[in-house]
């Protein structure tokens, strides 16, 4: 028994000393990957409380970070699944930073000198590349990935959204606050798409209500669709309550499976949620859906066309653990397939920067409202997570890595029909 004692001591020692080696090393590549940066300042912790690595190019960015390890994890997980394991490591906790906000902003600013540092030295990001192709968006993929997401509960969002409980970029103008700014938002669209008196409006992907709501009371009638189950809920109790029953038929039903003709159609960041392989039968839809002097308006989410080759092929952050099967097009990426459906892009309306402004909004209420919300069951990875998404968000509209857009379409030869059989829901 002795022997065997001191054999797993010495064994335990020797992988002690194995770790210590692997970590150094591990140390002074990520140092030396450093040296080519451009700009910014990075301090790195270990979890002894040495300073390790210092970076400083005393380049004016405004974007200092310090980063603590609690352990060699970040390292680790970086390696094997690039900036999905940098993510991973954030969540379970295995550092702090100084300013979340700014180690993105650090490594963006550095992202032609980090080169194909954020792919992972190892082919272990396999598992996410097979988790995001399993989440395929067929009419009931589309039910669970939605759910996975809008269906934490509507107390959940409620604690955090405004009072017009919208989760899509509201658009700015001087100090107006973000109710008010969602409601111009809406206000926008209602006036881009021709929301009169006795016109019909399909709305897409209809969320909690609001443009519906809105559309409504400008005695619009409404179709309003969706495939979340508490949206439907909510949805149903806010336009009851507003008196709008008459006017507004909210449904339980994918767009795939949508009849009728409409005079207008709206759809608000839903296309994000579509799935590339469904961009085609997305847009033959709209065009099917819509009557010959009819319009469309669109409040999409796009990607640099610089970053969207490797997007495609590698599932990011996002993809892995807020919206499984999303995936964001290139505005070219719309228009090519808007032509196809035999549609045309006459107007569209940038405002990216709205977007930081609303996703910062959103963040400090989210932080706000965290003891709630941790009463309601959420736990300290959750918060992280969150944490993480709506900062990464924030800084991704900050630096132009993805915009968002209102675009008008209207048709311009006979468009084509969907062609997917619509089964039961």
């Amino acid at each position: 028994m002795a022997l065997k004692i001191c054999c797993i001591t010495k064994i335990q020692s020797h992988l002690s000393e194995f770790r210590r080696f692997f970590n150094s090393v591990i140390i002074c590549i990520f140092t030396s990957a450093l040296r080519n940066l451009c700009c910014g300042k990075l301090e790195v912790i270990l979890p002894s409380g040495t300073r390790a690595i210092v970076f400083d190019k005393q380049v004016h960015t405004g974007c200092d970070v310090v980063l603590q390890m609690n352990n060699f994890g970040i390292f680790w997980k970086s390696i094997r699944r690039g900036t999905v394991g940098f993510a991973a490591s954030y969540i379970d906790g295995d550092f702090e930073v100084n300013n979340l906000a700014n180690i993105f902003r650090f490594f963006l600013l550095n992202k032609k000198q980090l080169g194909n540092a954020g792919r992972g030295f190892f082919k272990t990001r396999l598992p996410d590349k097979l988790f995001h192709r399993s989440r395929v968006n067929t009419q009931q993929g589309s039910k669970r990935n939605i759910a996975a997401h809008y269906d934490l509960g509507n107390a959940f969002y409620n604690e955090w959204l405004d009072d017009t409980m919208t989760y899509s970029s509201a658009l700015f103008s001087g100090n107006q606050s973000l109710e008010q700014a969602q409601q111009a938002k809406y206000q926008r669209i209602a006036d881009l798409v021709g929301v009169a008196p006795g016109k019909s409006l399909l709305e897409i992907g209809c969320g909690w209500g609001g443009m519906s709501e809105m559309a409504a009371k400008h005695d619009s009638i409404v179709t309003a669709i969706t495939v979340s189950r508490q949206q439907l809920e909510y949805v149903r109790e806010r336009i009851s309550r507003a008196g709008l029953k008459k006017k507004v038929d909210v449904r339980f039903e994918d767009y795939r499976c949508c009849r009728g003709t409409f005079d207008s159609i709206t759809s608000i960041e839903m296309i994000e949620a579509v799935g590339e392989e469904n961009w085609d039968l997305y847009f033959s839809t709209l065009a099917a859906r819509l009557k010959q002097e009819g319009r469309i308006v669109i409040q999409a989410i796009t990607i640099d066309p610089e970053l969207f080759k490797t997007y495609r092929k590698k599932p990011d952050f996002i993809q892995r653990f807020i919206f499984p099967g999303g995936m964001l097009p290139t505005e070219r990426v719309l228009a090519k397939y808007a032509k196809a459906a035999g549609l045309k892009i006459i107007h569209q309306e940038m405002f990216g920067q709205s977007y930081t402004r609303t996703l910062k909004e959103w963040r400090m209420r989210f932080l706000d409202s965290w003891p709630r919300l941790k009463n309601m069951g959420f736990d300290e990875k959750f918060r992280r997570m969150w944490l993480y998404y709506l900062t990464y968000c924030e800084v991704g509209f900050e630096q132009g890595t993805v915009d968002v857009g209102i675009y008008v379409l209207k048709k311009t030869t006979s468009a084509m029909s969907s062609s997917e059989s619509c089964s039961s829901l």
